[in-house]
């Protein structure tokens, strides 16, 4: 670390000697100034440099090379490699290879660095293994173990976080990515995504947008303003959807109801249907006393609405219904429903067919007589393919 702090102060005393005479040479040395070009070295435009230790000079046109620093007070073009730093006061055009860390003001080319990399204006790439900063564009890609930082960028790929002002392709990270502009094409984070406007946001956990104009995915939860496009997620919150695809929806602009509902197994279910014009979710609890089987009942599901008139429409419901009696009985029923359903003010009422796919204890008798297309049995567990029904009211909240 003692020879990084030296290099950095050399190079602060070699700025404040700018505007002296350039000289046109090739260096050869071990550490400035024990080297061809001698103490004047930082005022030479150097074709070849290779130093054992470090390189000063003015400038670079061709190969720089060195041990442990490279520091050029102007601009370098072609190819820099050091053991630990190359820094250049102006704009780097080609390749900078160091060790632990690279700057510059503007690259044209790529830099890679074993810990850092930072410039002001990127059109290439930024390698490392750690951060990336670019304190303004990134016309190209960031790739760095952790942290990626950048005004405007097209990529970025980072183990931790990505930041960046706008974004015009994609950032990938292992936890988090922000974008505090506009997202012009994809955030996938292990964990969460947050933009301004998004077009596409994929999280393990969580995705936060003023505007999508795409989708948003995610394990938990995802959060918009307004979707002109899909949400995926267990719950989704927004002002206006029309397509979310979750448990829980909560769109200002759209649907809440609460509700109860009988189906032809005898499950009595309390239900919250919520989503926007379109889609929509549910989830429910009951209980199933047909035969005094005392069963519990939970389920979830998503549907969609398919208008007909004002106070009429047809709903397409596929859902999941587990039925347990905590003693080694259980029913699992998994189908599709089809329900008119007639709405009069607040008051929804609905009834219709279903076809379902049962799995249950052997023990357990809960179909209705004749219901049953298909049986089979497998060890203790039954299965079946039976046609049903439901109906139900809700009141819209």
């Amino acid at each position: 670390m003692t020879k990084i702090f030296t290099s950095l102060l050399l190079f602060a005393a070699i700025m404040q000697a700018a505007g002296q005479p350039v000289r046109h040479s090739a260096n050869i040395g071990i550490v400035y100034p024990l080297s061809t070009n001698g103490t004047h070295a930082w005022q030479y435009h150097n074709y070849f440099s290779l130093n054992v230790i470090a390189g000063v000079s003015a400038a670079e046109d061709g190969l720089c090379l060195s041990g442990v620093s490279n520091i050029v007070r102007d601009s370098a073009n072609g190819l820099m490699a050091a053991g630990a730093i190359n820094i250049v006061g102006g704009n780097e055009h080609g390749l900078q290879l160091a060790g632990v860390m690279n700057k510059a003001g503007n690259v044209t080319g790529a830099q890679f660095a074993g810990l850092l990399n930072l410039a002001s204006n990127v059109k290439g790439g930024q390698f490392s293994g750690l951060v990336n900063i670019a304190l303004r564009n990134t016309a190209g890609a960031q790739f760095a173990g952790f942290v990626n930082k950048a005004g405007n960028v097209t990529a970025q790929f980072a183990g931790f976080s990505n930041k960046a002002v706008n974004l015009q392709g994609i950032q990938v990270a292992g936890f988090n990515n922000v974008v505090s502009g506009t997202a012009e094409g994809l955030q996938a984070a292990g964990f969460s995504n947050q933009a301004g406007n998004a077009r596409a946001q994929v999280a393990g956990f969580m995705n936060k947008a003023n505007v999508v104009e795409g989708a948003q995915v995610a394990g938990f939860i995802n959060v918009a303003r307004q979707v002109k496009g899909v949400q995926v997620g267990l719950i989704n919150i927004a002002d206006s959807s029309d397509y979310p695809i979750g448990l829980v929806n909560l769109v200002k602009k759209g649907e809440k109801a609460i509700g109860v509902s009988v189906d032809e197994t005898g499950t009595t279910m309390a239900t919250f249907r919520s989503g926007g014009r379109i889609m929509y979710g549910m989830i429910g609890a009951g209980i199933n006393n047909y035969k005094s089987n005392g069963l519990y009942a939970v389920g979830a599901g998503i549907g969609a609405h398919v208008p007909v008139s004002r106070h009429f429409r047809m709903n397409v419901e596929a859902a999941v219904n587990t039925l347990t009696g905590f003693d080694g009985k259980y029913f699992f029923n998994t189908g599709v429903r089809l329900f008119p359903a007639v709405r009069v003010a607040r008051f929804e009422m609905f009834a219709g067919p279903s076809i379902n796919f049962d799995a249950y204890s052997r023990n357990l008798d809960i179909l209705p007589a004749h219901a049953a297309v298909w049986t089979d049995k497998y060890y203790n567990e039954k299965h079946a393919v039976h046609i049903g029904a439901i109906c139900g009211v809700q009141l819209h909240m």
